[in-house]
């Protein structure tokens, strides 16, 4: 699977738990990011072979970074 495609799973993934967009990473609610990391986990099994999910999480919090300053970003 490519690097895009699976940037666009987990966009659609960070709107499918709900991320609130109004709040920065570090203020997301902890059981939205493992419901997320999880999703993410069993989408993308090649990610799971990084120890205590940091590849998804550093995957999954440079696509929020990115996603949240474009505007109207992550509704739907």
């Amino acid at each position: 699977m490519d690097w895009l495609c699976i940037q666009n799973n987990v966009c659609d993934m960070l709107a499918g738990v709900h991320i609130d967009w109004e709040l920065d990473w570090k203020g997301q609610q902890n059981r939205k990011l493992v419901k997320l990391f999880d999703a993410v986990e069993e989408a993308e099994p090649s990610l799971c072979h990084f120890q205590n999910q940091w590849a998804v999480e550093y995957l999954a919090k440079e696509v929020f970074t990115t996603t949240r300053h474009i505007p109207h970003a992550g509704t739907i």
